[in-house]
């Protein structure tokens, strides 16, 4: 499951090397080898939480996107937690407790329901990014477009960042019809985050800065 994540943050590599940023490839090969960049890049994944959704209906992008951070850290450190005791003997102030003692069935069960909904999420990601190696520059017009409508759409005050993210979809999917890559875009932006935009609009996500 923490192996999703990847595909988030070469992706976001990806648009990087498209439109021409400088991007530090060796840095990147070292992100994607930590826990914590994987596993908060994939609670983007994740549904929104009820402090989040509440944000979002009050119109609080900053209370909404605090409210992210703190998911994103709460989902990291379970999910470390819970793949190291399902690995390794642990010490509590109990003394020793084996994996069989701390992972439960339910547990089980939950984690491997929230892997097959991320492979399902990452799926499409994957052959998207496999398409934008065999149409690069009609890729990096959509892309440019996208940045560039992106600042336009946040620059004007009366929009809140859910009715930006509605026009920019909206008009990216009116583009994509005569594209070939309409099929995906549909796939991958089914995301409840994305659809919402709860965690602010116009931030970037920058994980390829965490630790």
């Amino acid at each position: 499951m923490e192996e999703c994540g990847k595909i988030e943050i070469l992706g976001a590599t990806a648009v990087s090397l498209i439109v021409g940023y400088e991007t530090d490839l060796k840095r990147i090969t070292g992100v994607v080898t930590k826990h914590k960049a994987k596993n908060y890049a994939n609670a983007y994944l994740l549904p929104l939480t009820e402090e989040e959704e509440a944000a979002t209906e009050d119109g609080d992008w900053v209370r909404a996107l605090r409210a992210f951070k703190q998911h994103q850290a709460n989902f990291h450190l379970y999910s470390n937690a819970a793949k190291n005791s399902s690995l390794y003997v642990d010490f509590t102030d109990h003394g020793f407790t084996a994996p069989k003692e701390t992972i439960t069935k339910e547990m089980v069960e939950a984690l491997a329901d929230l892997n097959r909904e991320f492979l399902a999420l990452a799926e499409p990601m994957v052959r998207m990014l496999a398409r934008w190696l065999t149409d690069t520059d009609e890729v990096r017009k959509m892309v440019e477009w996208f940045l560039e409508r992106a600042e336009q759409l946040k620059s004007q005050p009366e929009m809140d960042p859910r009715q930006a993210m509605s026009v920019l979809m909206t008009e990216m999917m009116s583009r994509a019809k005569s594209s070939n890559y309409l099929e995906v875009a549909l796939e991958t932006g089914s995301s409840s985050r994305l659809q919402t935009a709860g965690d602010g609009f116009g931030e970037s996500k920058n994980v390829g800065k965490e630790k």
